[in-house]
């Protein structure tokens, strides 16, 4: 067994830590319906995943090579992540004196801090995680530069110590507000016993009731005391991120300010919001906010469109420049582009703070977030499956290898503000219509749809980029992928595929080609699911294939030709 050494350790900790922060914050945001925020530390993670990985990897890799192994994969992931988050649930109890979060709800719980039903998910993630994504991540990591993976690791360290030091700062200024707060309540007691002035529902005017009284009373230590609990309760953000991020956030000894302090926040939110509504009646249109707040579900259903959108634009385009029309869905079912889908999402996203300012805005912040959308994306296809869809090599100021260009941020820009200024507000209201129990079902079968056609599109691929390696199949859901998904036909819906060569150069799909890339989860996810093979109906597929072979026969001569040039 080989040792790992500390800047992989690092890396491995920093990609498990990003990783289960976006899992958090994806299962919160769909059970809230809404955007949530998650995590002890302010940046993008959440090193308890990634010490919990390191947990499971040190000890059991030796095991994760033998599929008949899972089973005690799985205890062993169940009993140590269970372990590690008591243990981190009762330190942290320990030094902030907050409780973090309770799982007391759930039937079968230990204090609280641990719960059956997330024991069983840990260890289920833990088993699938060393079986099928270790191998990939370790890979991963090695194609990485030493210099690159040096610097990245200290990179992260640094940005993590520095978010450490500012959250626990934050986290002390918040037990201090506490215990000012609890401070301000007792010595309040002395002027009025049954505090007939406070209404635990309504605290701001509960601080103007307790301002007439120090008014009336002319008690200058009286009114020090009222203006101190107004500037905790109206204008101190203290707390503000950690009861965003934890909102079962608990303390042993100040639960009751601590709901003081929530209630407070809660008043000042729904204050803000009705200025916000009552100035959307009063400001011109053209300066009201354009992109109202965001959901889970408006968000997938702008990806949804997105991707229906921009397959219709590509087409259009192929057939304005070209003179012919072509595949250019980038899924294997259905007339979707995924990448539209989500630059239209983050689009949105990154946006929506950018057009208040005016349409200039706009346009640099869609342009900008294009190009830069269009080179990730490239670059996570080459590194995954060595293929490039898109090459602007050649072209007038082209950046990043031929990944992006001046011209298509220019048109990301004017796209940016198309969609942003004529299309997002009545998309917006239309899905706002879709809602109660039809609209949610709905949501979730397309939600499921896309999420397998993008699973099986991505295997298919990756299958395809190992063939053209010459990598035979190793299992039978990989002889399974060969079947259905050939190469001819691979080639059909994907006519701008190409394949990069060890000297970096593209190539088309019909030449013979090496990569020398990774081998994605080294398949073992296929060996996981090796029952996949049997749900599959030989006569839909093969069906599937005989209709887009008649529909693009032109398509595959005109991608031969190119292949033989």
């Amino acid at each position: 067994m080989t040792a790992i050494s500390f800047t992989n350790l690092v890396l491995v900790f920093a990609i498990y830590s990003i990783a289960g922060w976006a899992c958090e914050v994806i299962y919160h945001s769909i059970k809230a319906k809404k955007l949530v925020r998650r995590g002890f530390l302010a940046g993008p993670y959440c090193p308890l995943y990634g010490f919990g990985a390191l947990a499971l990897i040190l000890p059991l890799r030796p095991l994760a090579d033998n599929i008949a192994s899972l089973p005690l994969l799985f205890v062993a992931g169940a009993v140590i992540t269970s372990a590690l988050v008591y243990f981190t649930s009762w330190f942290m109890e320990k030094v902030f004196n907050l409780r973090w979060w309770d799982y007391s709800h759930h039937r079968i719980h230990l204090n609280g801090r641990i719960s059956l039903p997330h024991s069983i998910l840990s260890g289920v993630a833990g088993a699938v995680m060393l079986y099928a994504v270790q191998p990939f991540v370790w890979e991963l990591i090695q194609r990485i530069p030493p210099r690159i993976k040096t610097s990245a690791a200290s990179l992260f360290v640094a940005v993590l110590l520095l978010d450490l030091v500012i959250t626990l700062n934050g986290v002390y200024q918040f037990d201090a507000k506490l215990k000012d707060i609890r401070a301000a309540f007792r010595a309040l007691k002395a002027y009025d016993e049954n505090y007939a002035w406070y209404d635990k529902h309504d605290l701001s005017g509960s601080i103007d009731r307790l301002h007439t009284l120090a008014g009336e009373s002319g008690d200058e230590k009286m009114m020090e005391i009222a203006s101190g609990l107004r500037r905790h309760i109206e204008k101190d953000n203290g707390g503000k991120r950690l009861l965003a991020s934890f909102q079962k956030l608990k303390s042993p000894e100040l639960q009751e300010y601590v709901d003081v302090v929530k209630q407070a926040f809660q008043e000042r939110r729904a204050g803000k919001a009705e200025r916000k509504k009552t100035e959307a009646n009063i400001v011109p249109e053209k300066s009201a906010p354009p992109v109202p707040g965001l959901t889970f579900y408006k968000l997938f259903w702008i990806f949804f469109i997105g991707c229906i959108a921009g397959y219709v634009i590509e087409s259009l385009y192929c057939l304005a420049v070209e003179g012919h029309i072509e595949s250019r869905q980038g899924l294997i079912y259905g007339p979707f582009s995924q990448v539209y889908g989500f630059g239209a999402v983050l689009i949105v996203v990154v946006l929506n703070r950018l057009a208040r300012k005016g349409d200039i805005w706009v346009f640099i912040g869609s342009a900008v977030t294009g190009g830069a959308f269009e080179v990730m994306c490239s670059l996570a296809q080459e590194n995954m499956f060595g293929s490039v869809s898109w090459d602007y090599t050649g072209q007038n100021f082209a950046f990043f290898g031929g990944r992006t260009t001046l011209l298509f941020m220019f048109f990301w820009g004017i796209l940016g503000v198309v969609f942003i200024r004529k299309i997002y507000p009545p998309l917006s209201r239309f899905v706002d219509r879709i809602q109660g129990r039809r609209g949610t079902v709905l949501s979730w079968i397309l939600i499921v749809f896309m999420a397998l056609d993008m699973g099986v599109s991505a295997l298919a691929v990756h299958r395809w980029s190992e063939r053209v390696d010459g990598m035979p199949p190793r299992n039978t859901v990989e002889a399974f992928i060969d079947e259905r998904y050939p190469d001819n036909f691979l080639e059909i819906v994907y006519p701008n595929f190409h394949f990069r060569k060890n000297d970096g150069a593209a190539s088309g799909v019909a030449g013979t080609l090496r990569w020398d890339g990774f081998v994605p989860f080294r398949g073992r996810i296929f060996n996981m699911v090796p029952v996949f093979c049997q749900l599959m109906r030989r006569e839909s597929v093969s069906s599937i294939h005989s209709f887009a072979s008649r529909g693009y026969r032109d398509c595959t001569a005109r991608n031969s030709t190119r292949a033989s040039r």
